[in-house]
């Protein structure tokens, strides 16, 4: 008995089949520059935010930053934050760009001492371990709780540089505590470039000495200035300023040698 099929069911289905897959294919077409153009943005969107981690990578890696507090001061640095753009060199134009920064310092006291002021220093060093800079600042802050303290440092400051935040007096209503400059800036030196150093311990006396301010604030910085100069490899200072306002003062060094 002949077999019989039914060629029109089939011819039916091929024609749905065939009209599906066409639809299909429109549809693919269609949003494939829309989908193309979302992935784009994507990975461009991933770009820009890897470009900005690596960037802030680059701003808290290229300048390293500690402190030294000396046995017995009656404070804590809590923290240190170095705010802004370091100096760099750009291919092109071979010389330093970058902005002003901002060093913000986090204090608290230690004990029950009711702390009147503090006399905190900046060393700069290079990657060898010569100075460069010296910033001090005479300041009142309130430590009955946690102080923080914001620097304008006002210059910028090359990749590669070890800046030390250190303690040089506290005075208290009935003490005052304090190092010597040329002690403390050897300290940090050699713990900025990790070389072994002895413990500084601070002196202590009992009863305040005089805030530096005015014309005593310059004087004292200026001799500050001149006892490094004499030391070490015998270099002088490049530069000086103080302000008697702000109770700040900067001097620096082209690459000053202090140890040996």
């Amino acid at each position: 008995m002949p077999a019989r099929f039914d060629l029109s069911a089939l011819s039916w289905r091929r024609s749905a089949q065939f009209a599906l897959a066409l639809l299909i294919a429109v549809v693919v077409v269609t949003l494939a520059p829309f989908i193309a153009r979302a992935w784009r943005n994507k990975a461009n969107s991933a770009a820009k935010r890897g470009n900005a981690a690596a960037q802030l990578t680059t701003i808290v890696s290229g300048i390293s930053i500690d402190h030294l507090v000396p046995e017995g001061m009656p404070v804590v640095v809590s923290g240190l934050t170095l705010i802004g753009s370091p100096a760099v060199v750009t291919r092109r134009t071979k010389r330093n760009v970058g902005g002003p920064m901002q060093l913000k310092v986090h204090l608290q006291r230690r004990g029950q001492e009711s702390l009147t002021s503090v006399n905190l220093m900046l060393f700069e060093f290079d990657d060898k371990g010569a100075l460069h800079t010296v910033d001090g600042w005479v300041r009142n802050p309130d430590l009955t709780a946690a102080a923080e303290i914001i620097f304008n440092l006002g210059r910028e400051i090359p990749p590669g540089r070890k800046l030390m935040m250190v303690v040089e007096r506290v005075n208290s209503e009935q003490t005052a505590h304090d190092v010597t400059f040329k002690d403390l800036a050897r300290t940090g030196n050699a713990k900025a470039v990790g070389k072994p150093f002895m413990t500084l311990t601070a002196g202590r006396s009992e009863s305040p000495l005089p805030d530096d301010s005015g014309p005593d604030l310059c004087a004292n910085a200026f001799r500050r200035a001149m006892s490094l100069a004499q030391d070490g490899d015998g270099s002088g200072i490049t530069s000086f300023t103080c302000n008697q306002q702000d109770r700040s003062f900067r001097f620096s060094f082209n690459g000053k040698v202090l140890l040996p």
